[in-house]
């Protein structure tokens, strides 16, 4: 099992059932696919639900606005799974289509 104990500590914390997989994250992932389907559980894990993403995107409205809707010269995120980094460019890009900005890649 590789889940750091900080973060199952804190799922504990706030209540949560935690199931740790004795397994790698694809087994892991598998796994969760799986129980989602048979036990009708909603599954946000950022692979594999599209609406993870969205709510990440929100980040680069968020910036864009705080900037008056100019874009800024550079964004810093941690990039873990990619989903986040993702968000910000799908934001990034809604943004230069509501706003006109410019500067942003394409």
């Amino acid at each position: 099992m590789t889940a750091p104990e900080a973060k199952v500590a804190q799922l504990l914390m706030f209540g949560a059932t935690v199931i740790l997989v004795n397994g790698n994250y694809d087994q892991a992932f598998d796994l969760c696919l799986q129980a989602s389907r048979e036990f009708g559980w909603y599954c946000r894990n950022t692979g594999y639900n599209p609406f993870t993403a969205e709510g990440k995107k929100t980040a680069a409205l968020e910036i864009c606005e705080q900037m008056q809707w100019q874009a800024p010269d550079r964004i810093f995120v941690s990039v873990g799974d990619g989903n986040i980094i993702s968000g910000i460019h799908k934001g990034s890009k809604t943004c230069t289509r509501w706003a006109g900005l410019t500067g942003y890649p394409s």
